[in-house]
């Protein structure tokens, strides 16, 4: 595995199912002003083209098959057979859990997918796509398993302005030194973040790119954005004796950013495409 891959098995055999955890019931609303319950609606709504062909669908790095769950529970006319891929056997261990012993899930990398050609009809992806190593790689083999007229869908994370708090993290954060082992490693390929990096990533296999901006603000107290922070990655690249240091400096950086009522401003952008197998 590579460095970036030996962090996740290891974030995931830790903390298996937090990304469902975080995002499941988490409210958007898109580019057009349309409300998402999740951004994992997004993507379920995504598959019920009914242009599709058929076959079955592929959940990619389905995690603790939250989404699987949804996508076989969806009653759309389009109701196909999925199955789940992932690289953490922790994360498929609860996967299995939720989705007992007839759903098919497999052990394998994005860019060595274990399935024939064209065997597919659609792929989704849940903010995964943007971590993958060689990110040409990976468009390549979803390329080969799709059939002609096959749905890739996805939702990653968008580039945005962010919120005066945030802003404060991420100033923090670049200026501390990651733990030894993680000082070479860097997540993914930059073109996933936007929709002019999306077109020349994904051609010429795949065509009829759409996309649409996930966006949400809430207010929350600095302690509450800290621990919410816990749950992305960055933080655990960090030595841990690092962090009791770092949070105090952040909350007590955010205290002119506070509210009446002790809170400050959150606001999030993921990026939800789809795309067409030519």
């Amino acid at each position: 595995m590579s460095i970036t891959e030996t962090f996740l098995a290891g974030f995931h055999r830790d903390h298996a199912g937090l990304t469902a955890q975080v995002f499941d019931a988490l409210p958007w609303q898109d580019s057009g002003g349309r409300p998402w319950p999740s951004s994992y609606d997004w993507l379920v709504d995504a598959c019920r083209d009914t242009a599709l062909p058929p076959g079955p669908g592929l959940d990619l790095a389905c995690g603790d098959g939250l989404l699987l769950a949804r996508l076989r529970a969806d009653a759309a006319p389009t109701a196909r057979p999925w199955m789940g891929v992932d690289l953490s056997p922790d994360e498929l261990r609860a996967a299995r859990q939720r989705l007992g012993a007839h759903v098919p899930l497999l052990r394998a990398r994005a860019q060595a997918l274990p399935l024939g050609d064209a065997h597919l009809a659609a792929v989704v992806s849940h903010l995964a796509l943007m971590l993958m190593d060689d990110a040409d790689a990976v468009v390549t083999e979803l390329a080969r398993v799709l059939q002609p007229g096959g749905l890739l869908a996805g939702v990653v994370g968008a580039r945005a302005e962010p919120s005066p708090a945030f802003a404060v993290y991420l100033e923090l954060l670049s200026q501390q030194p990651r733990s030894a082992h993680w000082q070479a490693l860097r997540f993914g390929d930059r073109r996933w973040h936007d929709e002019a990096g999306l077109q020349s990533l994904l051609a010429p296999p795949f065509e009829a790119l759409t996309c649409t901006r996930l966006m949400r603000e809430e207010r929350m107290s600095p302690e509450s954005l800290w621990q919410w922070c816990l749950g992305m990655y960055d933080l655990h690249l960090l030595p841990p004796e690092a962090l009791p240091g770092l949070r105090a400096e952040f909350l007590r950086r955010c205290q002119p950013l506070t509210d009446a009522e002790g809170t400050v401003l959150h606001r999030q952008v993921l990026l939800a495409f789809q795309a067409r197998r030519r």
